[in-house]
C-alpha cells in the first residue's frame, strides 16, 4: 500500500495538531471538515490516522471519521487489508490524542465502534488489526455475528494470528463459512487464502485446499468465473488456475481465454497447460494463437509444444521461428532442428539478408550476428549504415558479435547518434573495446554532444578505461551542467576507490599529472573524504606534492 502524498500528510498534520485557543474560541477549526477533506483524498493509507477520530467525544467528528474510513476503504485489495493489519500495529500511540484513545481501546470498548451500524463490519476489522490480543479476540467474536461476507478479510488475517487463542476463534468463526453460500466472498479473498498457504505459525494447507474444492465444485462455478473479471490480477491469476481444475469446467475455452488475457502471468500459465494436457485439433487451434503472441515465453512455449505434441508440423514450424522477433525463440528453434539433423543456419540467414523478400529483415540480420562468422560482417554492413532503427540497432549488434575489432569507428559514430537504443546499442559493442578506443575520443563525444542519452553512454564508457586512464576524466565530469552527469560522475570516482586494491598496477607521470590536475580544478566538487582518499592514492607516485 502506497504511504499517502504530502497534501494528505498535511492535512493529517493538522488534524492530528491540538487546537490552538484562539480556534476553540472562535470555532475556526473544524475536524469534521478536516476528515472528510482527507477522505476526499481517496488514499487508503490515511485511514490508520483517521480511524482514531472515531473515538472522538464530539458526535460530528465521530460520524465523519467513520464515514470517512468506509469511503477510503471501499475499494482496497486483500493485499492491502493485510498491509493495514501490519501498519495498524506499527504505528506509534505517541502522535496525538485519538492515537493513544485507540491504543488504549479495551474489548468492552468496541461498542463504541458497533453504535454506527453502516460501517459496523469495517470499525470492527480495524479494532482485529490492534495491538493486543484481548482486542483482536473480542473483534473476532463481533465479525463472527455477521454474515454478508465483509467480515470474511479480516477472519482470513487473524486465522494466522500469532496468538494461538486468536488463531483458534477465527478458525471457529471460519470453518462454519465453507459453503456455496460464501463462494462469492472467498472469491474476492483468495490472495489472502493464498497468502495462508505460505504463512508458517500453523499448518493451514487442510484449510486452503477446502477453500479451493468448494470453489472448484459445480455450486461455485458460476462464482468462480466471475472472478475472472475482477479488477485485481492476483484474483484473477487463481481463478483462472482454479477454474481449469473445477467440475465440468470447459477447458479449451477457459485457455482461449487465458491466451486473450492481457496479464502475461495468465498467457504464459495457459501456455503451460496447453503444452501439458490439451490434446489433438483443440491442441493446434490455441497453438495458433500462442505463436501470435507478443510475450516471447509464450511463443517459445508454441514451439516446444510443436516439437513434443505435434511432431509432423515442428519442421515447418521450427523454420519459420528462425526468423522470430526474438533472438531467445531463434535459438530454440537452431536447437531443435539441430537435433534433426540441420545445421547450417548461417546459410540461411545469409540467403535472407541477399533477397530482401524472404523473411524478415531484422531477424535475419540478427541471425548472421547468432550464427555466422567474421566475414559475415560485410553483409551486415549496409544495415548499420541505414534502414530503421530496429534494424540498424540489430547491425551494430551483430557486427560486435562477429567483428566488433574491426568496426570501432563505425560503433563510436553510432554512439553519437539522436537515437537513444542506437547510441546505446553502440555502448554495448564499446563496452569491452573501450581502452582501444581511447579516452581522448571518448571525452571528445562527451564534450561535444548536446544529447544526454548520448552523454551517459560514453561517461559510461569512460569509466570502462584503464585503472588509471579513465578516472581523470570522471574527476573532470563532475563539474558538468547536468546534475544528473554529475552526480553519475562523483558515484563513478567512489566505484574506482571501492575497487582500488583489485589492481596494483602503477601510474605514469603523465597520469599522474592528469589525475592531480583534475583534482585541483575539479576535486572542491567531491566529498571531502572522497578527495582525501584521491590525493593519497597518488602519493606515492608523485614528488611529494600536497592537496
Amino acid at each position: 500500500m502506497r504511504n499517502v502524498s504530502a497534501q494528505t500528510a498535511a492535512l493529517i498534520e493538522r488534524l492530528n495538531t491540538p487546537a490552538s485557543l484562539w480556534e476553540k474560541i472562535t470555532s475556526k477549526r473544524d475536524d469534521a471538515e478536516l476528515i472528510e477533506q482527507i477522505a476526499d483524498e481517496g488514499e487508503p493509507a490515511a485511514v490508520v490516522d483517521v480511524a482514531p477520530f472515531v473515538l472522538s467525544e464530539n458526535p460530528y467528528v465521530a460520524r465523519a471519521a467513520a464515514a470517512a474510513v468506509d469511503r477510503l476503504l471501499s475499494a482496497v485489495t486483500p493485499d492491502d487489508w493485510a498491509g493495514l493489519d501490519s501498519i495498524f500495529r506499527e504505528r506509534s500511540p505517541y502522535t496525538g490524542r485519538y492515537r493513544m484513545e485507540w491504543h488504549r481501546l479495551a474489548p468492552k470498548d468496541l461498542d463504541r465502534l458497533e453504535r454506527f451500524a453502516d460501517q459496523r463490519n469495517t470499525l470492527l476489522g480495524l479494532a482485529s488489526f490492534h495491538k493486543s490480543g484481548y482486542v483482536r479476540e473480542e473483534a473476532v467474536h463481533r465479525l463472527a455475528r455477521s454474515d454478508g461476507g465483509a467480515e470474511l478479510p479480516f477472519l482470513l488475517i487473524r486465522l494466522n494470528d500469532w496468538v494461538g487463542k486468536v488463531r483458534e476463534t477465527a478458525r471457529q468463526a471460519i470453518i462454519p463459512r465453507l459453503s456455496p453460500r460464501y463462494g462469492a466472498s472467498f472469491v474476492e479473498n483468495l490472495p489472502l487464502v493464498a497468502r495462508l498457504g505460505l504463512a508458517a505459525r500453523d499448518d493451514h494447507g487442510p484449510f486452503v485446499e477446502a477453500v479451493e474444492s468448494l470453489l472448484k465444485s459445480d455450486k461455485c462455478l458460476n462464482a468462480l468465473l466471475s472472478g475472472l473479471e475482477s479488477d485485481d490480477r492476483s484474483v484473477r491469476r487463481i481463478c483462472f488456475r482454479l477454474a481449469a481444475e473445477a467440475e465440468n469446467s470447459d477447458t479449451r475455452a477457459l485457455l482461449e481465454r487465458a491466451l486473450a488475457e492481457p496479464d502475461t502471468v495468465i498467457r504464459l500459465w495457459a501456455a503451460r497447460r496447453v503444452s501439458e494436457g490439451i490434446a489433438g485439433g483443440a491442441a493446434e487451434g490455441l497453438l495458433e494463437l500462442m505463436k501470435g503472441d507478443h510475450f516471447m515465453p509464450v511463443r517459445r512455449e508454441a514451439l516446444r509444444t510443436f516439437v513434443n505434441r505435434v511432431p509432423e508440423k515442428a519442421r515447418a514450424e521450427l523454420r519459420r521461428a528462425l526468423f522470430d522477433q526474438h533472438a531467445s525463440v531463434r535459438e530454440e528453434a537452431r536447437f531443435h532442428l539441430r537435433k534433426a539433423g540441420e545445421a547450417d543456419f548461417a546459410s540461411i540467414y545469409r540467403t535472407a539478408l541477399a533477397d530482401a523478400a524472404v523473411g524478415d529483415l531484422y531477424s535475419a540480420v540478427g541471425g548472421i550476428g547468432e550464427t555466422g562468422t567474421a566475414s559475415d560482417d560485410l553483409l551486415v554492413l549496409p544495415y548499420a549504415l541505414r534502414g530503421s532503427t530496429k534494424v540498424r540497432r540489430a547491425a551494430i549488434k551483430s557486427l560486435a558479435k562477429l567483428n566488433g575489432d574491426g568496426h570501432l569507428a563505425l560503433f563510436v559514430d553510432a554512439l553519437k547518434d539522436e537515437t537513444p537504443t542506437v547510441s546505446r546499442e553502440a555502448r554495448k559493442a564499446l563496452a569491452g573495446r573501450a581502452t582501444a578506443v581511447g579516452g581522448g575520443r571518448l571525452w571528445d563525444v562527451f564534450s561535444v554532444s548536446s544529447q544526454p542519452h548520448v552523454r551517459r553512454n560514453a561517461l559510461h564508457l569512460l569509466a570502462r578505461l584503464g585503472k588509471w586512464d579513465g578516472i581523470h576524466y570522471l574527476i573532470r565530469a563532475t563539474g558538468d551542467t547536468d546534475e544528473r552527469i554529475a552526480e553519475a560522475s562523483r558515484l563513478g570516482v567512489v566505484r574506482w576507490l571501492s575497487r582500488f586494491n583489485r589492481s596494483f598496477s602503477a601510474p605514469t607521470p603523465e597520469q599522474v599529472s592528469r589525475l592531480e590536475s583534475a583534482l585541483r580544478e575539479h576535486g572542491h566538487l567531491l566529498d571531502e573524504r572522497v578527495r582525501e582518499w584521491l590525493w593519497f592514492s597518488v602519493k606515492g607516485f608523485r614528488g611529494g606534492a600536497s592537496s
